[in-house]
Formats: structure tokens, sequence, C-alpha cells
């Protein structure tokens, strides 16, 4: 993240949603996902600024019965030239339950999901991605010219897909892992057995199943 937690607080609210499909779309900010604490959805926003009249500018919201949707564009604003071309200026971070579907669209900012949720699908274009808990259920990452890590602590269905960018999954000991993966002008590397040994022994039933493809990327399977 190329700002924190500690910059200016631009704008905070609450959402009471039970289950919900939360959208975040940003250019040129950085998105956290928190665990939220009291089962509801926090959206705050933090800045270098300190005008709160520029975030109207460039920031819209709405909520519904089951949907939170953020979106922040500052590409037909005047914000870049109040700050400047260079790296965001803006965090934009949600706490949400761990019933919620998410899914996030960036451009040059980066994003890192916390907490376990249901489901996760996430696309950036010249940013990372850092998932430190898989989801319950489907975990769809796709980049260009960004990076994807996550680590896996259950049972999960990804997708992963990178261009000019690495992919590494790190998986925790017991679990099962079935990948289908490939790579032009990269690399496939596994430090785990993927045909019976350590993880046979186990008689886990929980499968990590992973369909990967990079280009310019190399991709890493690895125990956590």
């Amino acid at each position: 993240m190329k700002i924190n937690e500690s910059s200016n607080v631009w704008f905070e609210e609450i959402f009471d949603i039970d289950n919900p499909e939360v959208a975040i779309s940003t250019v040129a900010s950085d998105v956290m996902v928190k665990e939220s604490l009291d089962g509801k959805c926090h959206l705050t926003i933090f800045g270098k600024s300190q005008r709160p009249q520029d975030l109207a500018e460039i920031v819209q919201f709405s909520s519904g019965d089951k949907t939170l949707s953020v979106r922040v564009d500052k590409r037909n604003t005047g914000f870049r030239g109040l700050f400047g071309a260079g790296s965001p200026q803006l965090l934009v971070v949600v706490t949400v339950p761990k019933t919620t579907e998410l899914k996030i669209n960036v451009v040059s900012a980066d994003i890192e999901v916390i907490p376990l949720v249901q489901s996760i699908d996430i696309g950036t274009v010249s940013g990372d991605i850092l998932i430190r808990h898989n989801p319950t259920g489907v975990c769809n990452l796709k980049t260009v010219s960004g990076d994807i890590l996550t680590t896996t602590f259950s049972s999960c269905q990804y997708s992963l897909k990178s261009v000019s960018g690495d992919i590494k999954v790190l998986v925790v000991p017991g679990l099962e892992v079935d990948v289908d993966g490939k790579t032009i002008s990269g690399d496939l590397a596994s430090e785990i057995l993927l045909n019976a040994g350590e993880d046979s022994s186990s008689n886990s039933s929980e499968l990590v199943t992973i369909t990967t493809s990079t280009v310019s990327g190399d991709f890493t399977l690895a125990r956590n």
C-alpha cells in the first residue's frame, strides 16, 4: 500500500447489510479489505489532502438491501493536478463480514484482502493483489502488470491469471492440491508433491483446486 491509515480520514460510513455483495472500483486508489467485528460493512477513505470537499468530486457510493458499491475515479477531475500524477493518494478501507461476496477492480493501485469471505473476484491493471486468507468458495484473480500472492488455509477453487506478473500460492500443510497450469515465457514450480506423497498421506478431505495461466510471469506453489 502506497499510503496508510495514518493519513487523513476523508470519509466514514457504516452500512447494515446481511450477506452483502460488495463491489469496489478505483483508479489510482489502493483498496484494503478488513474483517468486520460487528457484522456490518464499514467504509473509510483515507487521503493525503486536507480538503474533504475534493472527495465529492471523485468518490461515489450506493447501498441497497444486499449491495454496497464504491467507485473512485480521478481521471475526469482535477484530482491529478491537485496531487500530481505519482502514486495513489487515497486508501479505500472496507470492513466486511464473512458472508461477503467481494468484487474489486482497480487501475494503477494495489489490493489487500485480509479476512475470510465467501467469494472473491478481483482484477487489476498495474497493481498487485495480496490475499491473506482464501475465501470459502471461489477466488478469481486477474492482473495485468501486477503480481498475485495468496495464502490458503482451507478448501478453495482458484482461477488465477496474470500478464507480465508473477503468481504465488501458499498452502498450509494437510490440504490436497490439484493444479492445472500453463505459462508463456514463464516458469511453473511447486514445492508441494502433487502426485501422492505428503498430501495424500494426510487423508485430507479438503481440496484446493487451482487453474492458472501466466504470460511473461512465473507460477509458484509453496507451503506456508
